[in-house]
């Protein structure tokens, strides 16, 4: 699971520098987190997730670790440094960098926390803050999968050479980015970029089907 980054109930302050006689700081002082009730607690940030009413918006975060694992078998990156540096992810494969899957790690990170954010705004902004009007699941749900088909689309229609030219993306890249990650993998031509009905391996949920 990805740490909140854009909770508004965690106030994060400067980390203390308090350090123990010895001079090493403190690895349990961390940001003051404020409930809901006005209370304090000094904990790690990264065990702190949106308060309840919200937590329905982790069900982004499981379906980017469902597709990511259609992929690789390495878990996405949990802390805020492999968060904010997904673009420097380094995978290899046979001691070259495998720039399809760190393609892939940087689209489905920053496009998962980028939603978020988005539905984090328009929760407290848009819907007041209201209970009864947050994000359902199957929202959310369906809202991601649009997020990355949208994604997906953008690069294979970014290969289009004769509307591009040498901006264009490279076929070679994007299906590389996502092999694996596709609905009906096996029924594709060898190169889709460019055709109409690719989606992503995670379909959406119909309406009454989830809450």
């Amino acid at each position: 699971m990805f740490p909140v980054l854009c909770d508004p109930y965690i106030r994060t302050s400067r980390l203390s520098a308090k350090t123990s006689s010895q001079g090493r700081a403190n690895p349990t002082v961390g940001p003051r987190v404020r409930a809901k009730n006005g209370t304090e607690s000094r904990a790690h940030p990264r065990v702190h997730y949106f308060n309840n009413h919200c937590v329905v918006q982790w069900n982004g975060i499981r379906l980017a670790n469902d597709l990511w694992k259609m992929r690789s078998n390495q878990p996405l990156p949990s802390s805020y440094g492999g968060i904010l540096g997904c673009g420097l992810a380094m995978y290899k494969k046979d001691d070259k960098p495998n720039t399809g899957l760190n393609r892939l790690l940087r689209i489905v990170v920053s496009e998962s926390v980028h939603l978020i954010w988005k539905l984090r705004c328009e929760r407290r902004i848009a819907r007041e803050d209201d209970p009864q009007k947050f994000q359902s699941e199957h929202e959310i749900h369906n809202r991601w999968v649009q997020a990355m088909n949208s994604r997906l689309m953008t690069d294979s229609l970014s290969t289009n050479i004769k509307k591009f030219g040498t901006k264009a993306t490279k076929a070679k890249l994007v299906l590389q980015t996502w092999e694996g990650c596709l609905q009906g993998n096996l029924e594709l031509p060898r190169n889709w970029c460019g055709r109409k009905g690719v989606l992503v391996g995670i379909a959406p949920v119909r309406r009454g089907r989830r809450r």
